[in-house]
Protein backbone atom coordinates (compact mmCIF):
# COMPACT_ATOMS: atom_id res chain seq x y z
CA UNK A 1 0.00 0.00 0.00
CA UNK A 2 2.90 2.40 0.76
CA UNK A 3 4.24 1.96 -2.77
CA UNK A 4 0.81 2.79 -4.21
CA UNK A 5 0.57 5.91 -2.05
CA UNK A 6 4.03 7.08 -3.16
CA UNK A 7 3.33 6.43 -6.83
CA UNK A 8 0.04 8.34 -6.68
CA UNK A 9 2.08 11.36 -5.59
CA UNK A 10 4.66 10.91 -8.36
CA UNK A 11 7.45 9.27 -6.35
CA UNK A 12 8.96 5.86 -5.89
CA UNK A 13 9.28 4.74 -2.24
CA UNK A 14 13.04 5.37 -2.49
CA UNK A 15 12.48 8.91 -3.76
CA UNK A 16 9.92 9.57 -1.01
CA UNK A 17 12.37 8.40 1.66
CA UNK A 18 15.08 10.63 0.21
CA UNK A 19 12.74 13.65 0.25
CA UNK A 20 11.88 12.91 3.88
CA UNK A 21 15.55 12.59 4.81
CA UNK A 22 16.64 15.88 3.26
CA UNK A 23 13.52 17.88 4.07
CA UNK A 24 12.71 17.22 7.69
CA UNK A 25 13.14 15.03 10.72
CA UNK A 26 12.98 11.25 10.41
CA UNK A 27 13.41 8.07 12.41
CA UNK A 28 14.23 4.51 11.39
CA UNK A 29 12.52 1.50 12.93
CA UNK A 30 14.69 -1.58 13.27
CA UNK A 31 13.27 -5.06 13.75
CA UNK A 32 15.72 -7.85 14.46
CA UNK A 33 18.59 -5.58 13.39
CA UNK A 34 17.04 -4.62 10.03
CA UNK A 35 15.59 -1.27 8.99
CA UNK A 36 11.94 -2.09 8.36
CA UNK A 37 10.24 1.31 8.53
CA UNK A 38 10.99 5.01 8.34
CA UNK A 39 8.77 7.75 9.59
CA UNK A 40 9.14 11.45 9.89
CA UNK A 41 7.73 14.90 9.53
CA UNK A 42 8.60 17.56 6.97
CA UNK A 43 7.56 21.22 6.98
CA UNK A 44 4.63 22.25 4.83
CA UNK A 45 4.68 25.92 5.75
CA UNK A 46 6.97 27.76 8.11
CA UNK A 47 4.48 30.63 8.18
CA UNK A 48 1.73 28.68 9.92
CA UNK A 49 3.86 25.97 11.51
CA UNK A 50 2.32 23.08 9.62
CA UNK A 51 4.12 19.78 9.13
CA UNK A 52 3.53 16.69 7.04
CA UNK A 53 3.85 13.40 8.98
CA UNK A 54 4.76 10.37 6.88
CA UNK A 55 5.68 6.72 7.23
CA UNK A 56 6.87 3.97 4.92
CA UNK A 57 7.10 0.40 6.21
CA UNK A 58 7.81 -3.13 5.05
CA UNK A 59 5.45 -6.02 5.85
CA UNK A 60 7.79 -6.89 8.76
CA UNK A 61 5.99 -4.34 10.97
CA UNK A 62 2.72 -6.26 10.69
CA UNK A 63 1.96 -8.29 13.77
CA UNK A 64 3.98 -5.90 15.94
CA UNK A 65 1.18 -3.46 16.67
CA UNK A 66 1.87 -2.86 20.38
CA UNK A 67 5.56 -1.87 20.16
CA UNK A 68 4.91 0.03 16.95
CA UNK A 69 2.07 1.96 18.62
CA UNK A 70 4.30 2.84 21.59
CA UNK A 71 7.05 4.06 19.27
CA UNK A 72 4.43 5.88 17.19
CA UNK A 73 3.27 7.82 20.23
CA UNK A 74 6.83 9.05 20.84
CA UNK A 75 7.10 10.01 17.15
CA UNK A 76 3.83 11.97 17.26
CA UNK A 77 4.89 13.75 20.47
CA UNK A 78 8.11 14.89 18.80
CA UNK A 79 6.31 15.89 15.58
CA UNK A 80 3.78 17.91 17.61
CA UNK A 81 6.63 19.60 19.46
CA UNK A 82 8.09 20.69 16.11
CA UNK A 83 4.84 21.61 14.34
CA UNK A 84 1.57 22.75 15.92
CA UNK A 85 -0.42 21.57 12.89
CA UNK A 86 0.16 18.13 11.32
CA UNK A 87 -1.55 17.07 8.11
CA UNK A 88 -1.23 14.53 5.31
CA UNK A 89 -3.31 12.01 3.40
CA UNK A 90 -3.68 8.24 3.68
CA UNK A 91 -4.99 5.82 1.06
CA UNK A 92 -8.69 5.35 1.73
CA UNK A 93 -8.34 1.54 1.58
CA UNK A 94 -5.36 1.42 3.97
CA UNK A 95 -7.42 0.31 6.96
CA UNK A 96 -4.42 -0.62 9.12
CA UNK A 97 -2.84 2.80 8.67
CA UNK A 98 -6.14 4.55 9.35
CA UNK A 99 -6.64 2.57 12.57
CA UNK A 100 -3.07 3.42 13.65
CA UNK A 101 -3.60 7.11 12.91
CA UNK A 102 -6.80 7.14 14.96
CA UNK A 103 -5.06 5.42 17.88
CA UNK A 104 -2.26 7.99 17.68
CA UNK A 105 -4.83 10.79 18.06
CA UNK A 106 -5.19 12.00 14.49
CA UNK A 107 -8.53 13.05 13.05
CA UNK A 108 -9.20 11.19 9.79
CA UNK A 109 -11.67 12.84 7.42
CA UNK A 110 -14.50 10.81 5.99
CA UNK A 111 -14.36 12.75 2.70
CA UNK A 112 -12.34 11.14 -0.05
CA UNK A 113 -10.06 12.97 -2.48
CA UNK A 114 -8.85 11.33 -5.70
CA UNK A 115 -5.17 11.75 -6.57
CA UNK A 116 -3.82 10.07 -9.71
CA UNK A 117 -6.81 7.72 -9.74
CA UNK A 118 -6.33 6.67 -6.09
CA UNK A 119 -8.66 7.52 -3.22
CA UNK A 120 -7.19 9.34 -0.20
CA UNK A 121 -8.47 10.66 3.11
CA UNK A 122 -6.95 13.65 4.87
CA UNK A 123 -5.69 13.21 8.44
CA UNK A 124 -4.63 15.95 10.83
CA UNK A 125 -3.69 16.78 14.39
CA UNK A 126 -3.49 20.17 16.08
CA UNK A 127 -1.26 20.78 19.09
CA UNK A 128 -3.38 22.21 21.86
CA UNK A 129 -1.71 25.35 23.15
CA UNK A 130 -3.21 28.52 24.50
CA UNK A 131 -3.83 30.98 21.70
CA UNK A 132 -2.85 28.51 18.96
CA UNK A 133 -5.08 28.31 15.94
CA UNK A 134 -5.00 26.15 12.83
CA UNK A 135 -4.04 27.77 9.53
CA UNK A 136 -6.74 29.85 7.91
CA UNK A 137 -6.73 27.48 4.96
CA UNK A 138 -5.62 23.87 5.06
CA UNK A 139 -2.19 23.53 3.46
CA UNK A 140 -1.87 21.41 0.36
CA UNK A 141 0.36 18.39 0.70
CA UNK A 142 2.33 16.85 -2.17
CA UNK A 143 1.68 19.75 -4.51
Amino acid sequence: MDRLECEAHGHSPKQALYLGLIGGRCWTVEIDGRSEAMLGVTPISLMDGSGCPWMLATPAVEGRARPFLEMGRAWVAEARRLFPWLENRVHAENGKAIRLLLRLGFDVASEVQTIAGQRFRKFSLIRETEGAAPPLTAPEVWS
